[in-house]
């Protein structure tokens, strides 16, 4: 029987700036939550990082993806919540917001076969067919290659919250190594300090005042 404990997730470490390079490729990171869709001869079921089934929330999803072409299959993807302007809205998410899609982006097991020990690209490729049977709220979690510099730009000026860089042909190792990088896009703020309050019970300040 499938389930999440076998499925170890990949770790994705934080790195501090963009980078290019051919031998990745580059996502958006949604602002979600990490979840697997897990089918095994029934119906398809979704579970957090911490092996929790919220299925029962959100069977828009379960039932879009009951259209996948097999009838075992394990996905990696991100639920979120979108804004007015298709961005994933994680205040939205953590207040249970109806309206969740489902953005996968790794395809570990089809049918019988492991495809954990495959590579990204490969997974990649059978994860974009087998989505177009199902339709929304499950969507597809695009990617373009080489151009991270260029990519992480687009992602800020938008205002997501950033990108991941994989290694195209890397393994699923379900575990934390340099094969999947994230770069967050930092919110940046101007403003004046106009004065300071200082704290009278230790040294050092208590706040700012800011104009």
């Amino acid at each position: 029987m499938l389930t999440p404990r076998k499925f170890p997730l990949q770790i994705v470490k934080r790195v501090p700036s963009s980078f290019d390079s051919k031998a990745r490729l580059f996502e958006i990171k949604h602002d979600g939550f990490r979840v697997l869709a897990i089918r095994d001869d029934g119906p398809p079921r979704l579970y957090t990082r911490n092996g929790y089934d919220i299925s029962g929330r959100h069977q828009h999803i379960t039932a879009a993806l009951a259209a996948f072409p097999t009838e075992r299959f394990v996905l990696d993807g991100e639920l979120v919540v979108l804004d007015e302007d298709g961005r994933s809205n994680f205040t939205k998410l953590a207040r249970g917001r109806t309206g969740t899609h489902y953005f996968a982006f790794d395809l570990l097991m089809f049918g019988d076969a492991d495809l954990r020990a495959k590579p990204l690209e490969m997974r990649k490729a059978m994860l974009a067919e087998g989505l177009q049977t199902c339709g929304e709220p499950v969507r597809y979690c695009d990617h373009i290659v080489g151009m991270g510099k260029a990519f992480f730009e687009a992602v800020s000026e938008a205002g997501l919250e950033g990108m991941v860089a994989k290694r195209r042909g890397s393994a699923y190792a379900g575990v934390l190594n340099d094969d999947w990088l994230k770069i967050k896009c930092l919110r940046v703020h101007d403003f004046v300090i106009g004065g300071w309050i200082s704290n009278t019970n230790a040294d050092g300040f208590r706040t700012l005042i800011r104009t």
